[in-house]
Formats: C-alpha cells, structure tokens, sequence
C-alpha cells in the first residue's frame, strides 16, 4: 500500500514538473515570437499620428539589483492608438501633441519625424 502511494505521488510531481516546463516554454516562445520574429516578418507601415502620452518605468531584471529603463510612448492614428517602446533620445526629443510620421514595422518602432503640416488631420486627439 504503502509503494503504491510513493508511486502516485512520484507521479503526480512529474506531471506536475512536465506541465510547469511546458508553459514556461510556452511563454518563452510567445515572447520570442512577439517581440522578435513577428517585427522581422511584418511590413512597414508609416502613418500621420499625433503623440498622446509618454511614460518612463523601471523594470527591475529577475534575479538582480539591476533594472532596465523603459521609455513608452503612445501615438494616435486616424483609426487607432498605438503603443511603442521608444529609445531614450528619442523619448526626451518628442513632447505630448506632437503630429508627424510615424514609421513602424510590426510593434517595432522605427521613427517619428514631426510635421506640422499633419496638423489639420482629424487624428484622434
């Protein structure tokens, strides 16, 4: 009786074990594809967009004292919002409500080129 609950408890932490380690793998490769493959892989779009919001958060790094700095910005377009992880320079360069070009591929952000001209545009605001 005795063997036969090791056995089943021995079994079920392996199921277990099997089951963590898949989702894990799982959302690695989501994050891989999401981040990396899906940008590579889709066309550039540029658009006229207005810069709505800004935001800096720190993001601390597992396992570590570090932290890595994330510099956001959201554009709108004619029909939606989008948000872009931007470069530091880029961040401090644009301001809320500027309007531009807004280059991107995929969820990756390429560039923001100001121009008033896009003013008179009806982008959301």
């Amino acid at each position: 009786m005795f063997h036969l609950r090791y056995y089943l408890f021995t079994a079920i932490v392996a199921i277990t074990l099997v089951v963590v380690v898949l989702a894990a793998i799982g959302m690695l490769a989501y994050v891989v594809w999401y981040y990396v493959v899906a940008g590579w892989f889709a066309r550039t779009g540029k658009s006229g967009a207005r810069v709505l919001r800004k935001h800096h958060s720190v993001v601390p790094e597992s396992d570590s004292v570090l932290a890595t700095d994330a510099y956001c910005v959201v554009f709108a377009m004619e029909k939606r919002e989008r948000e872009f992880s931007v470069p530091e320079q880029v961040y401090a360069e644009i301001n809320e409500g500027d309007v531009g070009w807004l280059t991107y591929r995929g969820n990756l952000f390429r560039s923001f080129v100001r121009d008033p001209k896009l003013e008179h545009l009806r982008i959301n605001r």
